[in-house]
């Protein structure tokens, strides 16, 4: 379903006293999820409006009492970042809040402290109590467990939201246990609309660009925008120029420019698995907007006239897990990147 459909949806539930409970919205990373959720709970916190304000920023900076968001903490690193910011004075950049690193998981205290939560006295006069989690796809196995005894017996006029980019990472249990609300993928103008809505200049190639890199995500879109994310696919493009023949130090060169900053091996991770994607999806045609750009109709045509499906197929599976458990077990980062460029090499 269409975001504006699931929220007349729900804001229907919501009159007809019938949106109690627990609920799981599915799909995506990016596709408005988590803003929708927000949405629902400034309307009913508000007693089913949009236009009051005070519960709107409350909401917003989390001070409403009848409101809770769980969410991984931010890293120690970020939070001095962050207070640096704060104690100069200055206010927080939006964008830079949506990107800055945080725990690996939800813990089985954040989710503890959803019980004691929901079972005191609404202090609003909607009577209503909402709960965000986002996303329980991140918590702990702990974290799981103790959320099951919460969702056993939920509280009248309350709502519980768990934010899902990928419900094979939710307990069955958690799932039988909740509502499913299942999220389409933005168009590309909806994604071109979006940006522009939150005050990006973007040119219409480069609204074209991010349109399709994103996969349907605004807030993949968001990120690419604000790192530069088309300069570096036009990078990566530029190493397989010459394909199969690849030059090794340029690859490492390339690299270890993009390790230095922590956002920046997000980035270069992010845009090369959405370049092998974007490969399987072009070969297997699935892909009927065209191309980003000239050069990627170049170094794509090339590539795929050479290289065998199966093994490009592999090497996107085996890319995206290799990344994965680089940042959990704490590999090499530039060296996995590297074997995976060189790798793509040998797919003949």
């Amino acid at each position: 379903m269409r975001r504006e459909e699931i929220k007349a949806w729900l804001e229907g539930l919501w009159h007809k006293q019938t949106l109690s409970g627990s609920w799981i919205f599915c799909g995506s990373e990016g596709i408005g999820k988590s803003s929708l959720a927000t949405d629902l709970a400034k309307y009913v916190l508000s007693g089913g409006r949009y236009d009051d304000e005070k519960t709107n920023f409350q909401v917003l900076n989390g001070s409403h009492p009848d409101f809770l968001l769980i969410r991984r903490g931010l890293t120690e690193k970020e939070k001095k970042e962050r207070q640096k910011v704060l104690d100069s004075g200055k206010a927080l950049d939006d964008e830079e809040e949506l990107t800055r690193d945080r725990n690996s998981f939800i813990g089985v205290d954040d989710i503890r402290s959803i019980d004691k939560f929901i079972h005191m006295s609404p202090s609003g006069f909607s009577g209503w109590k909402m709960v965000i989690i986002d996303s329980a796809d991140e918590m702990n196995l702990n974290a799981s467990n103790a959320l099951l005894k919460i969702l056993e017996e939920p509280p009248e006029q309350t709502v519980m939201i768990l934010i899902s980019h990928n419900q094979s990472k939710l307990l069955p249990t958690i799932l039988s246990r909740c509502r499913k609300v299942y999220f389409s993928c933005m168009r590309k103008d909806e994604i071109v609309d979006g940006l522009r809505g939150l005050g990006f200049d973007i040119s219409s190639e480069e609204a074209r660009g991010l349109s399709y890199l994103s996969g349907g995500s605004l807030g993949k879109a968001i990120f690419l925008k604000s790192n530069g994310g088309l300069n570096t696919y036009n990078d990566i493009l530029n190493l397989f120029i010459n394909f199969p023949q690849v030059n090794v130090n340029s690859i490492y060169k390339f690299t270890e420019k993009k390790e230095k900053e922590e956002k920046s091996y997000k980035l270069l991770k992010e845009v090369y698995i959405t370049f092998l994607y974007r490969l399987i999806c072009i070969q297997s045609g699935l892909i009927e907007e065209g191309y980003i750009s000239e050069l990627e109709k170049e170094v794509t045509g090339r590539i795929l006239s050479l290289s065998d499906k199966e093994k490009l197929l592999l090497l996107w599976e085996r890319s995206t897990e290799l990344f994965n458990q680089a940042e959990v077990l704490y590999l090499d980062k530039k060296q996995v990147m590297v074997d995976s460029l060189l790798e793509l090499s040998l797919c003949l």
